[in-house]
C-alpha cells in the first residue's frame, strides 16, 4: 500500500504543543491558537497542517531561539502533521518517545539538518513528498539514528518513508543504510529517466521492502538484477513510465502480489513475451489508460496462475482480446475499451467462483457468437453486482444498436448470425423497399405503355421510319389494285 498520508481527520483527540512566536518563548496553553488540539483521546495528534508555518519546532537545545517550547504533558503525541506549510529545512526534532507518524508532505524543503530524526526512535512512518529536495540533499547522514559507541544507531522503527513528486534524479548507494528495515518506499514523480547502478543500489540494500512505487518515473528499462535483492518485494508500481513492452527483469521477482503497468506506451500483451513463470504468486494486474494498448492476448498470462484481480479499462485503443484468461481469476474489469468481441473468457464466464465482470462502455457486436454474454455473463453479473450491466449493450449492426444484454436476456432474445462473405444484413430491408418501390413503378409503367397503345397515341411499329419525309407521306395512302367500280 501507499504511504499513508496524515491529515487534518488525524487529529482526532490531542493534547499539546507550542506554535511559533515572533519572539520569545510560547506557553503550552497558547499553542492551540496556531495549531489544532483537543483533549482527553487514545492516540493523541497535532495538527498543524496549512498554518503559514515556516519552521516546525526543533530540538531542546533550539527551542527558546525557535520559539518553540514543548511541555512535559506533550511527549505523549503519536502523529504530528506539519503539511502545506512553507518549511524550507527540516531541523532536528526534539524528543519525542511516542511519535509514531510524521507528515512533513507540501512544504518546500529544500535541505535537512543531518541526524534530525534521530530523538524519534519510535518513528515508523515519515512523508517527505511534495518537496524540493535533491539527491545532493538526501545523504545517509539524514536518517542517523542516536549515537552509541562507535557507531550510530539505525532508525530501528522506521517502516514506511514517502520521497514522491520531489526533484530526485538519482539516489546515494548508501542512502538506506540506517532505515535497512524499510518496508515501504513510494519514489513516485522523480524524473529519474535511467535508474542508474547507484540507485539500483539504494534499492538493493533494502532486504525487507515490500512495496516499492516509481510511478512516474520517465523510465523505460529496469537495470539487470534491480529485483534480486529484495526478496520480500510484494507490490511493485511501474505506472506511467515510457516502457513498450513487459520488463524483462520482472522474471527476477518471486513474491510479488501486485504489479501495476497503467498508462506505459506498450502496443501487446501477446505469447511471445508472456509473464514469467517467477510471477505465480501475483493476485492482482493492473493495466488501465493505456494508449497503445491494441491487442491481449490470454496466453500470455498462463503462468499467473495465482491471479485473482485482472484490471484491464479505459485503454481506447484495445480493441481485441484472445486466448483464455486465466481459470483462477475472480475479478475481470473490461469496461471504458474498443472491444467489439470478448473470446477470452468465454470458458471463464461459466465459472461459480467469478465475482465480477465489467463489460461496460464497449462497442459490442451482437450476433450469435456473443448470444454467451447474453446467455452467461448477463446472469452472472446480475447476481453479483446488477448496477454493472448499465451501459453494457450492442453497439453493431445497426439494427441491434442501443439493445442492452439485460434486456435481451430478460425477454429471452437470441441473436442472429451474421453472414461471413461480406454482406451487411442491416441493409436488408432497405434493400427490399428499394426492390419493391422499383417493381411498383416498372408495372405502373407498363400500365401506361398499354393504355397509350391502345388509344393509338403510341407507334405501331418501333421500327418505323421517321423524319420529315415520313411525316409528309404519312397524309397519303398507298393505292389498292385498279377495278372497274373506281371509274
Amino acid at each position: 500500500m501507499r504511504l499513508v498520508t496524515v491529515t487534518a481527520a488525524a487529529a482526532a483527540a490531542a493534547a499539546l504543543l507550542v506554535a511559533a512566536a515572533a519572539v520569545g518563548v510560547v506557553q503550552a496553553e497558547e499553542m492551540c491558537g496556531v495549531c489544532a488540539c483537543a483533549s482527553g483521546g487514545a492516540a493523541p495528534a497535532l495538527n498543524c497542517s496549512g498554518r503559514g508555518l515556516q519552521r516546525h519546532f526543533a530540538n531542546d537545545s533550539e527551542s527558546e531561539e525557535a520559539g518553540w517550547l514543548w511541555a512535559d504533558d506533550m511527549l505523549g503525541v503519536v502523529s504530528a502533521d506539519f503539511s502545506h506549510n512553507d518549511l524550507v529545512r527540516v531541523h532536528k526534532f526534539p524528543t519525542l518517545p511516542a511519535l509514531r507518524v510524521l507528515d512533513l508532505s507540501h512544504n518546500r524543503i529544500e535541505e535537512i539538518d543531518p541526524a534530525a530524526f534521530e530523538q524519534l526512535q519510535n518513528l515508523t512512518e515519515l512523508d517527505l513528498s511534495n518537496n524540493e529536495l535533491v539527491t545532493a540533499a538526501l545523504k545517509p547522514i539524514v536518517f542517523q539514528g542516536l549515537y552509541a559507541m562507535p557507531e550510530y544507531m539505525p532508525l530501528k522503527s522506521l517502516r514506511r518513508l514517502s520521497l514522491a513528486n520531489n526533484v530526485l534524479h538519482a539516489l546515494d548507494s548508501d542512502v538506506f543504510d540506517h532505515i535497512e528495515k524499510l518496508e515501504v518506499l513510494d519514489l513516485r514523480g522523480n524524473k529519474f529517466s535511467i535508474i542508474s547502478q547507484v540507485t539500483a543500489d539504494a534499492i538493493g540494500s533494502l532486504f525487507h521492502l515490500k512495496s516499492l512505487d516509481l510511478s512516474f518515473c520517465d523510465i523505460e528499462a529496469l537495470p539487470e538484477t534491480f529485483l534480486h535483492p529484495p526478496k520480500d518485494l510484494q507490490q511493485l508500481w511501474l505506472a506511467g513510465n515510457r516502457f513498450t513492452k513487459l520488463p524483462d527483469e520482472l522474471k527476477n521477482s518471486h513474491n510479488l502480489s501486485l504489479l501495476d503497468l497503467s498508462q506505459n506506451p506498450i502496443p501487446e500483451i501477446s505469447k511471445a513475451q508472456p509473464f514469467p513463470a517467477s510471477l505465480e504468486s501475483l493476485t492482482t494486474l493492473v493495466m488501465t489508460y493505456m494508449p497503445a494498448l491494441r491487442v491481449v492476448d490470454g496466453s500470455a498470462m498462463a503462468n499467473l496462475t495465482g491471479l485473482r484481480e485482472l484490471q484491464l479499462h479505459h485503454n481506447p485503443r484495445l480493441s481485441e482480446l484472445r486466448g483464455e484468461l486465466p481459470y483462477s481469476l475472480r475479478k475481470i474489469w473490461l469496461n471504458d475499451n474498443n472491444l467489439s468481441r470478448l473470446e477470452g473468457a468465454q470458458e471463464l464466464g461459466r465459472s461459480n467462483m467469478l465475482k465480477l465482470v465489467d463489460i461496460r462502455y464497449n462497442p459490442w457486436v451482437c450476433d450469435c457468437d456473443t448470444q454467451w454474454m447474453v446467455t452467461v455473463l448477463t446472469p452472472l453479473i446480475n447476481r453479483t453486482t446488477p448496477e454493472l450491466l448499465t451501459g453494457a449493450g450492442c453497439e453493431h449492426p445497426e439494427e441491434m444498436r442501443g439493445k442492452t444484454f439485460a434486456w435481451m436476456w430478460r425477454s429471452g432474445y437470441n441473436m442472429r448470425c451474421l453472414p461471413t462473405d461480406g454482406s451487411k444484413p442491416e441493409r436488408d430491408a432497405a434493400m427490399l423497399v428499394g426492390v419493391l418501390l422499383g417493381l411498383l413503378l416498372g408495372m405502373a409503367l407498363l400500365g401506361v405503355a398499354i393504355f397509350l397503345h391502345r388509344r393509338r397515341l403510341l407507334p405501331t411499329c418501333l421500327t418505323c421510319e421517321t423524319g420529315p419525309a415520313a411525316f409528309s407521306r404519312g397524309f397519303y395512302k398507298r393505292a389498292g389494285p385498279a377495278t372497274d367500280e373506281m371509274y
